[in-house]
């Protein structure tokens, strides 16, 4: 149950596996719902028998405004699940220069209650 999908131009390397949900690039594909569905589809399963614990572990560069929809539609299923007593953590990596990435991630990670680390770069 392994999900990868490789970088693009326009959407993000995604790794999708037991314990760790990975997406590290940039993310404004032409078709946000092509693209994202698969993945919220495959946590949304994985949620229903997760890892001990799981890493989610994020590095976007660029996010535009559908899929900061659909990132946040992704931690809320992960809330569920941490609310169910799954153990994870989000590890949000950003350039250290790079404001607007971190004022987004401290503006999720004011919304949620799971563990959530920004780590600067």
């Amino acid at each position: 149950m392994n999900l990868k999908i490789e970088k693009t131009n326009l959407t993000p390397f995604v790794h999708l596996k037991q314990g760790l949900i990975e997406l590290n690039g940039k993310s404004v594909p032409e078709n946000p719902h092509a693209f994202y569905d698969p993945i919220i589809n495959w946590i949304t399963r994985y949620t229903t028998n997760p890892a001990k614990f799981t890493e989610v572990k994020l590095s976007l560069e660029y996010l535009n405004s559908n899929s900061c929809i659909y990132i946040f539609k992704i931690l809320q299923i992960l809330q569920n699940s941490y609310n169910e007593g799954n153990a994870m953590a989000i590890n949000w990596y950003c350039e250290e220069d790079d404001e607007i990435m971190i004022g987004l991630a401290g503006d999720y990670k004011t919304l949620l209650e799971i563990p959530f680390n920004v780590i600067l770069s």
